[in-house]
C-alpha cells in the first residue's frame, strides 16, 4: 500500500516546471589532487561490495581525511588522489 492512501489530499500535487529545479549539483569542488602528471607504479581502488547511495558530505569527508593523512606522510609530488564517485567498468 501506499502512503498516499492514508492521507488527506489537500490539493493538487506541485507540477509548474519553471518552479521545479534540477537535481542539486554535488558539493564536492576538487576530484583530482595531488600529482597528475606522473606515472605511478601503484593504485589502491576502494569498491563497494554492497549496493547503497553515498551523499556528496561523505564523499567530501572521506576525501578530506584521505588527503590529510597522505599529506602528513607524502609530498603533494608524490602521490594522486582521484575521487570517482560514478561506478564504472574496471
Amino acid at each position: 500500500m501506499k502512503p498516499s492512501n492514508y492521507r488527506e489530499k489537500n490539493a493538487m500535487t506541485y507540477t509548474r516546471k519553471e518552479c521545479i529545479g534540477g537535481i542539486p549539483g554535488s558539493k564536492i569542488v576538487k576530484f583530482t589532487m595531488g600529482n597528475i602528471s606522473r606515472d605511478f607504479t601503484h593504485k589502491v581502488n576502494i569498491i563497494a561490495t554492497k549496493a547503497g547511495q553515498i551523499r556528496h558530505n561523505a564523499l567530501e569527508a572521506a576525501k578530506v581525511a584521505a588527503l590529510r593523512h597522505l599529506e602528513d606522510r607524502l609530498e603533494r609530488r608524490d602521490f594522486l588522489l582521484k575521487i570517482v564517485p560514478y561506478p564504472t567498468k574496471c
